[in-house]
């Protein structure tokens, strides 16, 4: 990671450890604890691992994936980036990079910009207010508030999707008839 990230990440107050410190000159110091860092002023940051990322994320389950939508001239996909993304009933955030480490450091600076989240809650007890006879607006799932399984319904005014929904498809609020191929069927705009 560059020192441009990783001075976002402890300006957006990410624990900053001992080992890996980088200055704005690119120098890695290995040696340096954070104690003596902070003797050099504000210039330095530490470069957190993929795993104190990762941890730093929780209580949120993240998805990390390498994304081939490149061609070679011969056609063959090639890699483009590294895509992390992770959501809850109220908010989805991502974050993308060259390498996992940036693209989970991005999507860990994505949770912590409140501009991100949702601007009411509108989850938190399972079906509180619904009556159980609503449906996803994309997949037509029912909510059922006595066998709901894994899936949960949620309402956003008059919107109202499954979690797998919400999470897939956040702007689209389209059904385009009975899904054929197990998966859900939303509109070419979205």
């Amino acid at each position: 990671m560059n020192y441009d990230l990783c001075k976002k990440l402890k300006d957006a107050g990410f624990k900053q450890t001992s080992g890996h410190l980088l200055t704005p000159d690119g120098q890695l110091d290995l040696v340096m604890s954070v104690e003596e860092a902070k003797n050099f002023g504000d210039n330095w940051a530490s470069v957190p691992t993929l795993s104190e990322l990762i941890e730093a994320i929780e209580p949120y389950a993240i998805k990390l994936e390498k994304r081939y939508e490149n061609r070679t001239p011969e056609g063959y996909l090639k890699f483009s980036r590294w895509y992390a993304d992770c959501f809850d009933a109220d908010d989805y955030w991502f974050g993308e990079g060259q390498t996992a480490e940036e693209s989970v450091a991005n999507l860990w600076l994505s949770i912590q910009d409140p501009s991100k989240r949702a601007k009411s809650a509108i989850a938190g007890i399972v079906f509180k207010g619904f009556n159980g006879t609503e449906e996803c607006v994309n997949c037509r799932w029912k909510s059922d508030p006595q066998t709901h399984g894994d899936k949960t319904m949620t309402r956003n005014g008059d919107i109202v999707k499954c979690n797998e929904c919400w999470a897939k498809y956040p702007k689209c609020n389209h059904y385009k008839g009975p899904d054929t191929s197990n998966s859900v069927n939303v509109c070419e705009n979205c």
